[in-house]
């Protein structure tokens, strides 16, 4: 779990590199005034990475005063979005990635969060450049950050003075215990989000080391960790906290929950799975993961209650996009197979998961529900049965139409009642242009990849069983949120 020296020599020397590379580029070309290359995350000054599992971060630190016209409206305090991101994607195209092709980095690509970003790889290592502003700590209380990576400096800085090594060292068991169970970061597959390092850093932080953590995980929901202060009552009365599960509050801007982007259901899975560990301890939840035995797993499950969609990227991009554009589509699936647009029943509840893997641009979106086929008739309600001009048209319409409760009804036969075709025909109809469908199925049918096979364990063994569960905690504490 922990790097080899060799592992970490090579990553300071990687860092070393990059940094010199881009700054004798810059003075060379455009030479944009910054203010220092920093290494940033957990591969920086934190060192809370793990053994083969480090992703770089390096942050050209930028001088506000030196980009006002950039940075403000016409001389207000009111910042210009659309011209930032239009400076830092001029940033990226003009000096980080010719600086990088020279140096034959590869697989570079511009990306986009907040603002555009340059990702790349060298020495099998994954490197993101990204450009952030240097304010002082006060400033950034009183103001807020000009971009959400601003505080990045400062988690670092907050980070490193205190946590000892120890303390580092379990936030590396936290780290590798979510990754084991896939629910870390931004390719979680539990979620849309799973718990990012700089949570992992906060909760041990804030309760001291991981068997606390372990402890405390279970209310996590009901005691927020925060360095102020409040109480959940407090924080919740904010608008902005409202519809998060965990409250997880940053120690450099007590108006950002760290968090937020972390899914319920990535908590309530690992929730599971920790007091399981608590009653039965083992090294095995931190090194072996049971869902990636999916051949066995799949024999155990009523195929046709799941359908399947395997993608391929057409061209590479950044994952997080495709990621992001699978969640929307899954969604508006979802809610379009429980009801149609007049409210009548259709499939009801359905569930899904997504897993992809970047190393193999493959992406999996799997769904589940309870009733595959449905009646192929259905009643649709129509107008009140008062006599109106209203019914009337109903009644020409619909000459077997009948009265029931007040109202007209007719029964009208469905477009589709079979899961599968239903999904089939409206994925279609919403497909996604960085992806091609490799292919479209039941479980019982030859999938073509392991994520596709991985989606539906995951979906039947981390999602499934905690949903009703799930939605009782959200509904108890007024949490409006889609998953």
């Amino acid at each position: 779990m922990l790097p080899t020296s060799q592992e970490d020599k090579k990553i300071e020397e990687l860092i070393n590199k990059t940094s010199e590379i881009l700054r004798k580029w810059n003075v060379n070309h455009k030479n944009y005034q910054i203010e220092n290359i920093l290494p940033q995350g957990s591969t920086g000054l934190k060192q809370t990475h793990l053994q083969d599992a480090a992703d770089l971060d390096l942050f050209i630190m930028l001088n506000p005063d030196n980009y006002r016209d950039i940075i403000y409206k016409n001389n207000t305090n009111q910042i210009n979005y659309k011209q930032l991101r239009s400076f830092f994607k001029t940033l990226c195209k003009e000096w980080i990635i010719p600086a990088l092709k020279e140096s034959g980095y590869k697989k570079i690509l511009l990306s986009y969060a907040e603002h555009p970003y340059v990702s790349a790889v060298h020495q099998d290592f994954d490197i993101d450049i990204v450009f952030a502003f240097l304010i002082k700590k006060k400033n950034l209380i009183k103001n807020g950050p000009i971009t959400a990576v601003d505080r990045t400096y400062h988690h670092t800085k907050f980070i490193t003075s205190n946590l000892t090594k120890e303390q580092r060292n379990d936030v590396r068991l936290l780290k590798k215990f979510f990754k084991t169970h896939l629910s870390y970061g931004d390719k979680a597959a539990t979620g849309r989000g799973g718990f990012i390092g700089y949570s992992a850093e906060l909760m041990i932080y804030y309760l001291e080391d991981i068997w606390t953590v372990f402890e405390k995980f279970e209310s996590l929901p009901n005691c927020p960790l925060d360095f102020y202060k409040r109480t959940e009552k407090e924080l919740r009365n904010r608008q902005r906290f409202q519809n998060n599960l965990l409250l997880i509050m940053d120690p450099t801007d007590e108006n950002r929950n760290v968090a937020a982007s972390i899914s319920p259901r990535s908590w309530i899975y690992c929730n599971d799975l920790i007091q399981n560990f608590r009653k039965n301890p083992s090294s095995d939840y931190f090194l072996k993961n049971q869902l990636l035995d999916y051949q066995k797993l799949l024999n155990n499950i009523d195929k046709q209650q799941y359908v399947v969609v395997e993608y391929e990227e057409r061209y590479k991009t950044h994952y997080t996009k495709v990621r992001d554009k699978l969640y929307s589509m899954a969604n508006s699936l979802k809610r379009k197979a429980a009801y149609d647009n007049n409210h009548n029943k259709r499939f009801g509840n359905v569930s899904y998961a997504i897993y992809f893997n970047p190393s193999t641009s493959i992406y999996s979106l799997s769904f589940f529900t309870k009733k595959p086929i449905i009646d192929k008739y259905y009643l649709r309600r129509g107008p009140p049965a008062d006599n109106s001009d209203h019914q009337k048209n109903f009644a020409k319409a619909n000459p077997d139409y009948f009265k029931k409760d007040g109202f007209c009804w007719a029964k009208e036969e469905r477009k589709q009642n079979n899961f599968y075709e239903f999904i089939k025909q409206n994925e279609k109809e919403q497909q996604i242009k960085e992806v091609k469908r490799l292919r479209i199925g039941h479980p019982s049918q030859n999938l073509k990849t392991d994520e596709g096979k991985i989606s539906v364990v995951v979906l039947k063994d981390c999602i499934l069983p905690y949903e009703e569960e799930l939605k009782n905690i959200l509904r108890k504490k007024n949490i409006s949120i889609t998953f």
